[in-house]
């Protein structure tokens, strides 16, 4: 009774032993795998805060471009505006 009871011991051990390894070996893998995961993550976070800065740049210099359009459309009416109104002076008197 006392060696079968041993033999089952041993078997239990070294079934134990085998899942200890796999099971190991597995979260091996899933720390891999989340490291992967986060340093794609860092990488994903960092694109999009630069195409952000990108947009941000290009939406200030459209700002800029048109504030300045507008202000040579309102120069070139006033302009156009003044000489026909000066030709009209001209023309009443």
């Amino acid at each position: 009774v006392r060696s079968t009871l041993m033999g089952e011991v041993e078997e239990a051990r070294r079934n134990w032993e085998v899942e200890r390894c796999r099971l190991q070996q597995e979260v091996q893998e899933v720390r891999g795998s989340k490291k992967h995961a986060e340093e794609a993550l860092v990488l994903a976070q960092q694109a999009c805060q630069a195409r952000a800065a990108e947009l941000r740049s290009a939406h200030h210099q459209h700002q800029e471009e048109l504030n300045r359009t507008k202000r040579d459309c309102e120069r070139e009416i006033r302009r156009l505006v003044g000489g026909a109104l000066s030709q009209t002076q001209l023309f009443t008197n």
